[in-house]
């Protein structure tokens, strides 16, 4: 027995021609939709369709076979780029992808600040990027949530172990006064940017002109591909959008410079 999610046209994707085959008699192969399962609510999918980009449910939660989700789950054309935002944004985020290397070779770190208005539209405002040493780093973080203001939601990753909790304590001694929030990751990249992604293709997010546009672009364009070099824009995204939808939510998670 092989059972799988499709994912691509690789060896399982074989193995189900030769089931389809009357080549060989010995194998049969069947393709069944999540909708197939008694023990799952239609209405749950249904759900799940609006939340995901449209490839990946079909890959997901309706077997099919697809040549690959790199390139796919983002598309340029799918935002609208615009020179202004309106007035009425209610609410702005800034997260953070960390790296600690300046090497040539190193991940970068990555600033995204997105931002909804009151029609329920999201607009990314601003993406800080580059590789700098940890001392510069934490200088460039500085600056930027001057920048961007009180007013404005600071979120990072908190990794695993006491490292991730004393990098907490650094960052958030480095930015007392400001709002901050440390979260924790789950699921992998690709499912934390489904939500996003979802929003984009059905062109609910905007995108502010600026020079960082063409290097945000091409990396969304490759995700999420393993050959692409680097997905720290990504991350750094969808770690903002679902601040947004978090909202004001989890408040004992966000403080003013304290731990809690």
């Amino acid at each position: 027995w092989f059972l799988s999610t499709p994912r691509g046209y690789g060896d399982f994707h074989d193995l189900f021609l030769q089931g389809q085959s009357s080549e060989f008699p010995d194998w049969q192969s069947w393709q069944m939709s999540s909708y197939s399962n008694p023990y799952i609510p239609a209405g749950e999918i249904d759900a799940a369709r609006s939340e995901m980009p449209s490839l990946m449910f079909r890959q997901e939660y309706l077997a099919e076979f697809l040549p690959t989700l790199a390139g796919g789950m983002f598309r340029r054309e799918w935002f609208e780029i615009v020179d202004r935002v309106p007035r009425d944004l209610v609410f702005r985020v800034r997260a953070w992808d960390l790296a600690a290397s300046s090497s040539d070779s190193a991940d970068f770190t990555v600033g995204v600040l997105m931002a909804k208005d009151e029609s329920g539209g999201f607009y990314i405002l601003d993406v800080v990027r580059g590789r700098w040493s940890p001392a510069n780093r934490d200088r460039v973080i500085r600056e930027t949530a001057e920048r961007d203001g009180i007013e404005t939601l600071i979120i990072f990753e908190e990794e695993g172990g006491s490292s991730g909790k004393s990098q907490t304590l650094a960052l958030t001694q480095l930015l007392a006064g400001f709002r901050v929030r440390a979260i924790r990751a789950s699921g992998d990249k690709a499912t934390r940017a489904a939500p996003l992604a979802s929003q984009v293709e059905n062109g609910n997010v905007s995108i502010l002109r600026a020079p960082w546009n063409l290097d945000f672009f091409s990396e969304l364009e490759g995700f999420p591909d393993p050959l692409a070099l680097h997905d720290d824009q990504v991350d750094a995204a969808s770690y903002a959008f679902s601040g947004i939808l978090e909202g004001n939510r989890g408040e004992p998670r966000a403080y003013y410079g304290v731990i809690k």
